[in-house]
């Protein structure tokens, strides 16, 4: 029984503690409202009752870090992406961008009033990739479905650029994966009736199946054999 136990601690602590930066391919979903604007200095914030859901698929290889992309699948609900529909010019979406929400910009949105950030403070923060819109699409593989109300693409390095302001441009910093895994980076959506940002979500890690499913069956015998463990010992003999 000590066996069986040993190895379902062993791979119960092999999925928990395993590093997520070093996966090969990492799950993140953003769940976009208007929620997540902060701080809301914009009256039509509140009006808002758009939402969007975005699936991110992260590549990563340690050796090779020029190899790095991420792609994304965006779906809106409640906004147009060009061209309009011709009905309402409040709800296109003017741009779609990547934030670094852990450094403000633009101390007007952001600023504290005393040289430092507001707390969970969103608008007014560093682009790391421009997807669509103003200032500039920067993803070369970026496709708009407007019929469908959905935006896929893929980012990689090469889709850095230095041809708008600091604060703007799309980055390739190796940096910017330690603050996806930190969940400081978040999907901001800006449209007609709100330039500053009508909708936005964080990028969440999605837990693997596969160690979700270890841990979880490590768990069961771990419970299983304090529960029961006569029967785990009989478990055990009966397999030798």
């Amino acid at each position: 029984m000590n066996k069986i136990l040993a190895t379902a601690s062993f791979i119960l602590l092999a999925s928990l503690s395993a590093s997520p930066a070093l996966a090969a391919v990492t799950h993140f979903r953003a769940e976009l409202d208007a929620s997540i604007i902060q701080p809301k200095t914009d009256p039509d914030h509140d009006q808002s009752t758009a939402t969007a859901v975005a699936d991110f698929v992260l590549t990563y290889d340690p050796g090779d870090p020029a190899a790095t992309s991420l792609s994304y699948d965006i779906q809106f609900n409640g906004l147009d992406i060009a061209p309009s529909d011709g009905l309402n010019l409040l709800d296109d979406v003017t741009a779609i961008h990547i934030h670094d929400t852990s450094v403000c910009v633009n101390a007007a949105f952001c600023g504290d009033g005393f040289g430092g950030q507001i707390p969970g403070s969103t608008a007014g923060t560093r682009h790391v990739l421009n997807i669509f819109g103003a200032p500039r699409a920067d993803d070369a593989d970026v496709e708009v479905f407007a019929d469908a109300e959905r935006v896929i693409g893929r980012w990689d390095p090469s889709d850095a650029n230095n041809l708008t302001p600091a604060p703007t441009q799309s980055i390739a910093d190796p940096a910017i994966l330690d603050l996806l895994f930190a969940g400081k980076l978040a999907l901001m959506v800006h449209t007609n009736l709100v330039g500053s940002g009508e909708i936005g979500g964080f990028l969440v890690q999605v837990p693997e199946p596969r160690a979700t499913s270890l841990a979880l069956a490590a768990v069961g015998i771990l419970i299983a054999s304090q529960r029961n463990p006569r029967r785990m010992l009989d478990l055990t003999r009966a397999q030798k």
